[in-house]
């Protein structure tokens, strides 16, 4: 019998680890390609297919990433026998039963499109590090505090009003959020000055102040997309580390003082759209490497 083509992809996400992951599309996958091509990570591309099958089974002790994609599965509980996971994406949905999380003690990092009733368990697992939540609709944030080993965290689709959740966080070092339409206090981020190095807002167009900014002096990258008017940025002059600077979209910066900023010895990357009452110009940006677009989940 011939063995199936293998699509097999080299992959690295959030935590940097290197990955070699198939890509599955059926089920006729031999259990003898695995250590014979090194395969440490699946994703499944297809509809039906699960976590389940047969093949699947024999290979879920060694398996330590997995992606599925966007489909929704009955459920997976099965997952625990994933005993060396470290990375995991959930792009679907789950009908049935929750995640479980907690029984699988290698987990890093996870890409999760979060459900209530099925993912509660991932905020009790103290080994994640690296956390991409999307529509992760509580008010509060009350149970990222649990999670006081995370480096990064990108929350996408959220509707909390301010950061508090950061209160004990004292391992960030990345912080992104995105299309949140009630945040309008980021004042907590003062709770990571010790540690943040990279901070990014998308599509939060109701923050009322920036200023804490300027106490963050350990940030190297700032990252402003559509996020309507703000009254000054000339603060960030005053950040020792800032090594890169992005503001773009209908991002407004009401004084227009940015030349000092891009100015200071320590900046190397700049991403600005011109405004016409800035105080500088498309060549002024051009002298510095540009700042590609960040990820919008």
């Amino acid at each position: 019998m011939i063995a199936p083509y293998l699509d097999i992809t080299e992959v690295s996400y959030l935590s940097e680890k290197l990955f070699r992951m198939l890509l599955v599309k059926e089920n006729n996958i031999y259990v003898a390609d695995f250590k014979k091509h090194n395969i440490n990570a699946l994703s499944l591309v297809e509809q039906g297919l699960n976590i389940k099958e047969k093949w699947m089974s024999k290979v879920s002790s060694e398996i330590e990433g997995l992606r599925l994609n966007s489909y929704t599965y009955p459920s997976l509980v099965d997952i625990s026998k994933f005993s060396k996971l470290e990375y995991f994406q959930l792009i679907g949905m789950v009908s049935n039963g929750e995640i479980p999380f907690t029984e699988l003690d290698k987990l890093k990092e996870v890409d999760l499109n979060y459900q209530d009733k099925t993912c509660k368990q991932i905020f009790d697992q103290q080994s994640v590090e690296y956390l991409d939540l999307s529509y992760y609709k509580s008010r509060s944030g009350t149970e990222l505090t649990r999670l006081k080993n995370l480096k990064q965290l990108n929350l996408n689709h959220a509707v909390f009003p301010n950061l508090e959740f950061l209160s004990d966080m004292r391992e960030m070092k990345k912080l992104s959020i995105s299309y949140n339409p009630k945040l309008t206090r980021i004042e907590q981020l003062g709770a990571t000055k010790e540690t943040l190095k990279s901070f990014g807002v998308q599509n939060c167009k109701k923050i009322r102040d920036w200023h804490v900014l300027q106490e963050m002096k350990q940030l190297e990258f700032i990252y402003i997309e559509n996020c309507g008017e703000i009254e000054t940025l000339e603060f960030l002059n005053e950040l020792p580390n800032l090594r890169g600077l992005y503001i773009i979209g209908t991002t407004k910066v009401l004084d227009g003082k940015l030349k000092k900023i891009i100015n200071k010895e320590s900046v190397e990357k700049i991403n600005i759209a011109i405004g016409k009452n800035y105080d500088i110009t498309r060549d002024d940006v051009r002298k510095f490497d540009f700042i590609p677009a960040i990820k919008v989940n």
